[in-house]
């Protein structure tokens, strides 16, 4: 009796550890694989065999032997205003150093140390509201982890679970977790002939797992081709239209 006791407890203590979400501690990234970069994805809605042109997404991508600064610029059709993010990381292991986005209707930035600390401004209202929070355990930054999905040990029927942070006063603030569902190999046309690529099945606590993310990652470089989005019915996609068209 004992002896059963004892293995059903060595089973639960292995169950949890092999379920443990992914964070800076105790991450498999290989940071050898990112590169300076910059790159543009045309942002579609599908409807039917239609496609409109909603905006495009400037992506430049800076590294050092220190830390990984991502600097994001969304032009919006019907903007009035950029909307500009920029996220800074560790290059060691990924971990938050900073986050600020800036659109039409909030600024918001965010510093991590000891705590997570900072201020969003609701542009519509004017109100202002500041964050001071000290999650328990590793987490990346909710912006960062698009890009971190490039550069994990993907293959066929990959899944992980990764711990993110993410401060949105009208939504979910605090710790939530991203899970890639699935990753399958398929193969795309580009310009210059056809590449194998991952596809990457994501969901997120963000959206309470219902928007559906694929994002269609070269194997050999990581390059991102392609990110489909879809959300009740409806479908959107951003894509490398220098490759692909």
């Amino acid at each position: 009796m004992k002896q059963s006791l004892s293995l059903l407890v060595l089973s639960f203590i292995f169950f949890q550890s092999g379920a443990q979400e992914m964070g800076p501690s105790n991450n498999s990234f290989d940071s050898s694989l990112i590169k300076n970069e910059e790159f543009t994805l045309t942002w579609y809605m599908l409807q039917d065999t239609l496609r409109h042109e909603m905006g495009r997404v400037a992506t430049k991508i800076l590294k050092n032997n220190n830390e990984i600064t991502f600097i994001t610029n969304v032009k919006l059709s019907n903007a009035t205003e950029p909307w500009i993010d920029s996220t800074i990381v560790k290059t060691k292991d990924f971990s938050p150093v900073y986050h600020s986005s800036q659109n039409q209707n909030r600024n918001m930035a965010m510093q991590y140390g000891d705590s997570v600390t900072g201020i969003y401004l609701d542009k519509k209202t004017n109100q202002s509201i500041e964050l001071d929070e000290n999650p328990i355990g590793s987490y990346f930054d909710s912006s960062s982890y698009p890009q971190l999905i490039r550069w994990l040990p993907l293959k066929e029927g990959y899944q992980e679970t990764l711990s993110i942070f993410d401060f949105n006063p009208n939504a979910k603030t605090g710790k939530l977790t991203v899970s890639i569902k699935n990753v399958t190999p398929v193969q795309i046309e580009l310009k210059k002939g056809s590449i194998k690529a991952w596809k990457v099945y994501v969901t997120d606590d963000i959206s309470s797992n219902q928007v559906k993310n694929y994002y269609f990652i070269e194997q050999n470089t990581r390059i991102l081709i392609k990110h489909e989005i879809e959300i009740t019915g409806r479908k959107m996609v951003m894509e490398r239209t220098d490759l692909l068209q």
